[in-house]
């Protein structure tokens, strides 16, 4: 078993990574994001990811999702956001698209 983060995280630091072993530059991580459609008011989009941060940041939800769940949030905005999936889309897109992957199913 390996870990895909750039470094070892939490409960699992007996656990190493895919560059320690031997896959460098190797880095995927699990994500979530909101979206909204396209034209939705700015201010609900952000009356709901405020809604959003404060939930995640209650210190018991916090707790789980850093420590059992081994994330670490970042909170960032749609800026933040676009930018991430466009730097995941241009290092994972020729796997998607030389292996076939489709979304569903």
């Amino acid at each position: 078993m390996l870990q895909t983060g750039a470094a070892r995280a939490g409960n699992a630091l007996a656990t190493p990574t895919a560059i320690e072993a031997g896959y460098a530059g190797f880095e995927s991580y699990a994500w979530w994001g909101v979206f909204a459609p396209k034209g939705t008011p700015k201010e609900l989009n952000d009356r709901m990811r405020a809604a959003i941060v404060d939930s995640l940041k209650e210190p018991v939800a916090y707790k789980q999702i850093v420590e059992n769940m081994q994330i670490t949030p970042t909170f960032g905005g749609p800026d933040e956001l676009r930018a991430w999936l466009l730097k995941q889309m241009q290092q994972w897109g020729d796997v998607v698209r030389e292996n076939g992957i489709k979304a569903g199913n």
